[in-house]
């Protein structure tokens, strides 16, 4: 929000801006503030930085070298130039406000996931404090795990019944432009129909077979 004495201005929620990670990249805030300042002060229109601050996204190809972040298989990397000691100091505190997913194992309990956040206080460089929560996300998991062998599941059927229907359907294409032409005496008619009639029915039964 940008204030102008009585007249205030509402410009983005926070949770809304890609290069404020949530409010977790909380030394963006004052880069964020300081910008939006300065465009509206040169006379840029609230809805220009509006747009400017939610549609800029960090990246390797839009800001190299600069908060960028790259999931893999493994986890989840972070790759910024921190410059200085309080560049440096402000990538701690990101990297510990960012949730993490791990498991707990407790003897003779199953395994449970849980995500957990916080922000680490640090007193001459070294960290005193850490506030934060966490949440067992075990069901979530196991709910996104069984909706992604659902897909995977539809996708193993449609490949099969497309490799099983392109046979028959072949057949049907060329019939349907053999009707097409004119002139046709009535037994390349009829010939042409029965195909069309024999290979339906094929495939009507395989459907049929697969949802069985």
């Amino acid at each position: 929000m940008i204030r102008q004495g009585e007249r205030r201005v509402g410009i983005a929620a926070l949770r809304d801006v890609p290069l404020a990670f949530g409010g977790a990249a909380r030394f963006q805030l004052q880069n964020l503030l300081a910008a939006c300042a300065t465009a509206y002060v040169q006379g840029m229109a609230a809805e220009r930085i509006r747009a400017g601050l939610l549609t800029f996204v960090p990246s390797a190809a839009q800001t190299p070298g600069r908060l960028n972040m790259i999931e893999t298989d493994r986890g989840r990397v972070i790759l910024d130039y921190a410059h200085n000691a309080a560049a440096i100091a402000g990538l701690l505190d990101f990297v510990a406000g960012m949730p993490a997913e791990y498991r707990i194992a407790v003897p003779g309990q199953p395994l449970r996931w849980v995500r957990g956040s916080g922000i680490t206080e640090f007193v001459n460089g070294g960290a005193v404090a850490l506030t934060g929560g966490m949440i067992d996300i075990t069901r979530h998991l196991e709910q996104e795990s069984a909706l992604r062998e659902q897909d995977r599941r539809k996708d193993q059927f449609l490949a099969m019944l497309s490799h099983e229907l392109r046979n028959p359907l072949a057949p049907i294409r060329t019939a349907a432009d053999v009707l097409a032409y004119e002139g046709l005496t009535r037994e390349q008619v009829v010939s042409s129909q029965r195909i069309i009639s024999r290979q339906s029915t094929q495939i009507t039964a395989a459907r049929k077979a697969r949802q069985r």
